[in-house]
């Protein structure tokens, strides 16, 4: 795929999810004229130490017991994740004059379970392009 202006800001907001994100690494991303694939692997979550992922200006209440209110589990989720991307892109491209709208309402998400799981998607990413005249919405 040869990636258009839209295509560099998706790319650009992908390399950037773990500057965000410091509890996710990168794996297979490819980007089609109408659609996306992006594996995403959460790695290092701890869910006892609320605060590390959370925003610097989020305030924390306490309670007259000293204890944190509210903050149970800030561990970011992968729609928080999609959420963020989706969100940073679309500032992006109406920012850059683009008024084109680019997402749909939800994302198709999977859970990997193992490697082989790993292997046959990564290689189905990896393929996609070559089988972008097969799809139904396929343009010449």
């Amino acid at each position: 795929m040869k990636l258009n202006e839209l295509g560099y800001i998706l790319e650009k907001e992908w390399i950037g999810l773990p500057q965000r994100f410091t509890n996710v690494d990168l794996n297979s991303f490819v980007i089609m004229p109408n659609h996306i694939h992006m594996i995403i692997k959460i790695v290092g979550v701890s869910f006892m130490k609320p605060y590390q992922n959370m925003k610097p200006e989020t305030s924390i209440a306490k309670s007259k017991s000293n204890c944190h209110m509210g903050l149970i589990n800030q561990t970011p989720t992968i729609g928080m994740m999609v959420r963020h991307f989706k969100s940073k892109c679309s500032y992006e491209i109406h920012h850059n004059g683009l008024n084109q709208i680019v997402w749909q309402r939800n994302y198709f998400e999977h859970i990997i379970r193992d490697d082989s799981d790993l292997i046959r998607i990564v290689e189905y990413i990896q393929t996609n392009p070559s089988n972008w005249e097969k799809d139904k919405l396929y343009i010449p």
